[in-house]
């Protein structure tokens, strides 16, 4: 498979369209190429009529070609590969025409490495260099530059790592080196611990709550949240109005949130250091006091087992590092599709009985006239019949799937009757005011819920 890379570094003052070939590998969870054909066929973007996975290997390239090409249609061209998750009515969708971000992407980056347990944070620059530390030992300083996007020679002194890359001591006593222990050591990956940290204790979060800057932002908030409801009588009314009160107490929310997270993230980086700080010189005293060895036996540290509450996962997740094959490669492929078109996953802590036709409409699960005040009428129109704890959350839930619709916009009705007979309400307070008359007696966005 040909990449080409027509954004890389400097590419405005000097642009330098570079083409890397990428081959399958055997490691499946590292192959490109499968999830590049994956991706072709969600976006419907090959130019041949190419419909599975399987369609891919059954073509075989026949004399006189030496190889064939798979291009992709030229309305394709221009739109993103990897592109951005958001919020329709219909739930979580990926956008059709806005690009990955790149703060969203290095969020994913920076959670795979805690969770994988890595004791620095992982970012695209460490990748980078691992990159251009793996192409200098094979490549000419040439081709390193056009790897790197880098003018000039010296520009590479900035990403060499600061453990030296060569074995100095067997080069100086004239030893065979050991190349296999000394590239395992010098690798980020020597200090992984899948045991650390990644949320804070009960307790570190008490502490948190109580420090004195959170209680001074929070008492702010609360005593300009009192004053704009006996001026104005809601918080919703001092917005629309836009009041001096309502945008110092919007600032001093907006003060508080970020002075807990701020807090909550220096607690976590302590909280991992400490750990890895530590976590050495514990389980050698625990050896000693024992007088044993850690052993890899059932006394071992076992890793836990991983829940999926997706069928499609647990098969990706199982296919995914077995044997390579063919035929396994093709399984594995039409895994990973199937795990891509399922629509809207359960929530982790409340389970739905009914699943969402990947094929159907929004409009495919029409509800009774009946519905409870804590459950969402958008998501039960798409076979989500979950119960939220409460009408307050109701209400906000339901919010989010009205904001998908401008004011003046047509917002079809989910009731069967209403589906039935076509009705379309207009904007928001329509839809609001239609779902609290009779029969179906939906009035969760008034203020006496609260």
């Amino acid at each position: 498979m040909e990449v080409t890379l027509r954004y890389t570094k400097g590419w405005q003052k000097r642009p330098n369209t570079k083409t890397f070939i990428l081959t399958e590998v055997d490691a499946l969870i590292f192959d490109p190429i499968i999830l590049m054909i994956i991706i072709g066929i969600l976006d419907n973007a090959f130019d041949a009529n190419i419909k599975s996975v399987d369609d891919i290997y059954r073509v075989r390239v026949q004399q006189p070609r030496r190889s064939y090409e798979f291009r992709w249609k030229e309305e394709k061209m221009e739109i993103p590969i990897f592109r951005q998750a958001v919020m329709t009515a219909a739930g979580v969708r990926t956008s059709e025409t806005i690009a990955l971000r790149y703060h969203t992407y290095l969020y994913y980056l920076q959670r795979l490495g805690i969770n994988a347990g890595f004791m620095q944070v992982l970012t695209s620059y460490m990748i980078r260099r691992g990159a251009g530390e793996s192409v200098e030992v094979t490549a000419t300083q040439a081709q390193l530059q056009q790897v790197m996007s880098h003018r000039d020679a010296g520009v590479y002194q900035a990403y060499i790592n600061q453990r030296v890359q060569c074995h100095v001591q067997a080069a100086f006593l004239s030893q065979p080196s050991a190349q296999a222990l000394f590239k395992a050591v010098t690798h980020m990956s020597r200090y992984v611990d899948p045991r650390a940290p990644i949320e804070l204790t009960s307790d570190e979060a008490a502490k948190l709550r109580l420090d004195p800057e959170v209680g001074k932002l929070k008492e702010l908030r609360d005593q300009l949240s009192k004053e704009i409801r006996s001026e104005s009588g809601t918080i919703k009314k001092a917005e629309i109005a836009g009041t001096k009160l309502y945008q110092l107490y919007k600032k001093a929310g907006d003060a508080l949130k970020c002075a807990k997270e701020k807090m909550t993230k220096s607690a976590k980086r302590h909280s991992r250091a400490h750990y890895f700080n530590t976590i050495d010189t514990i389980e050698i005293n625990k050896q000693l006091e024992d007088n044993t060895q850690l052993g890899l036996g059932a006394d071992g540290w076992k890793p836990p087992e991983v829940e999926h509450h997706l069928a499609e996962r647990k098969e990706v997740a199982g296919l995914i590092c077995e044997e390579i094959k063919l035929e396994h490669r093709i399984r594995t492929a039409n895994a990973i599709l199937s795990l891509c078109r399922k629509k809207e996953p359960p929530r982790r802590r409340i389970p739905v009985q009914s699943k969402l036709d990947e094929e159907a409409s929004p409009l495919h699960c029409p509800i009774s006239q009946s519905c409870a005040k804590t459950q969402c009428i958008f998501c039960i129109r798409n076979g989500d019949s979950r119960h939220f704890s409460s009408v307050y959350k109701t209400r906000d839930h339901v919010e989010i799937h009205l904001s998908t619709y401008r004011e003046g916009d047509l917002i079809p009705c989910p009731w069967a009757g209403c589906e039935k007979d076509g009705i379309m309400l207009k904007g928001h307070m329509h839809c609001k005011s239609h779902a609290a008359r009779a029969p179906h007696d939906y009035d969760i966005f008034r203020r006496r819920w609260l």
